[in-house]
């Protein structure tokens, strides 16, 4: 019930944001997109999902799990599906239960490539969101700060977790407190403890390979934006895109919509029109071109990669 509920406020905000902007300029816009540009910008999402595939591949290697590279693909794409339903992108463990259920790995055993692979993207989203403060001004500077700071927050709670024995019983004991389900804090910290052991098969070359590996996977996705406006004929600088569109995705994050779906394109105009001569008309059509060709891709494969993948076990 709650999915639907952030589902529909999505489609609200979006649908607000199209009528607001004028239907009529934002689909004269998509209509005029350059096919060439198209393929180019579909080319550079499937660079992207093949070095995404790579990374965690990598990970999951380090953690003992070694299921084949078409495999890894598969159960990406569905799991990418998944996430980008839930709040959040809270259903990201939904990628190493589907693994499971194909190739038998635990999903403790595999989780931690998860954890690593996403405080690599955190580190690197952050980096590349800090030098936004060079082109953005204005009130939406409430937002930078508001992401980088829970960021931050999240990942230094995390870490202290992981090596303070104290403070990992008083963040259960909070979060227990506001999750609503029965035996959570010992299940909590079991996990915690789990995390940390299965952690120490990762080393410091490890962890500087996922963050080299993440910045092309970052660079790639925000490249799909910049395509995206040239395929419209906008002209907008690269640097800014790159810096921007990581921005977008953290705070979108932070709205808890699923898949950041009307946040992130409301963001996007809040900030590409302070920054260029840009309508709120064309930069929703960008925004919706971006989307169409970096997280549709997605959903198709996925929803074809868990309909004819053999399962191991009943899910």
């Amino acid at each position: 019930m709650k999915r639907i509920a952030l589902l529909s406020v999505s489609v609200l905000i979006l649908g607000l944001l199209v009528l607001l902007s004028g239907p009529e300029s934002v689909a004269e816009t998509l209509l005029g997109a350059d096919p060439l540009f198209l393929f180019l910008g579909l080319l550079l999402w499937f660079s992207g999902y093949l070095l995404r595939t790579v990374r965690w591949k990598f990970l999951l290697e380090r953690c003992d799990v070694k299921p084949d590279f078409p495999t890894v693909m598969k159960v990406y794409a569905s799991g990418l599906f998944l996430s980008n339903l839930s709040p959040g992108k809270v259903g990201d463990p939904a990628r190493n239960l589907i693994l499971k259920k194909v190739s038998g790995y635990r999903v403790g055993r595999s989780l931690p490539s998860l954890v690593f692979e996403r405080l690599s993207d955190i580190i690197v989203t952050l980096s590349l969101a800090v030098w936004s403060v060079f082109v953005v001004s204005g009130p939406v500077w409430i937002w930078i700060l508001t992401a980088v700071v829970f960021y931050f927050s999240v990942f230094a709670a995390f870490l202290l977790a992981l090596n303070s024995e104290g403070f990992a019983g008083w963040l259960t004991s909070k979060i227990s407190g506001i999750v609503p389900f029965p035996g959570f804090g010992p299940k909590f910290e079991k996990f915690l403890q789990r995390l940390k052991r299965n952690l120490k098969k990762y080393g410091f070359s490890s962890v500087v390979i996922s963050v080299l590996l993440s910045f092309p996977v970052w660079v790639l996705d925000a490249s799909v934006f910049y395509i995206s406006f040239l395929a419209l004929g906008l002209e907008v600088e690269l640097l800014p895109v790159l810096t921007l569109v990581p921005l977008i995705s953290l705070v979108s994050i932070l709205t808890m919509l699923p898949g950041g779906l009307g946040s992130s394109e409301l963001l996007a105009v809040v900030l590409f029109t302070s920054l260029y001569p840009l309508s709120p008309a064309e930069v929703t059509a960008a925004a919706l071109l971006s989307r169409l060709l970096s997280s549709w891709p997605y959903a198709l494969l996925g929803s074809a990669f868990l309909s004819s993948m053999k399962y191991r076990y009943e899910i």
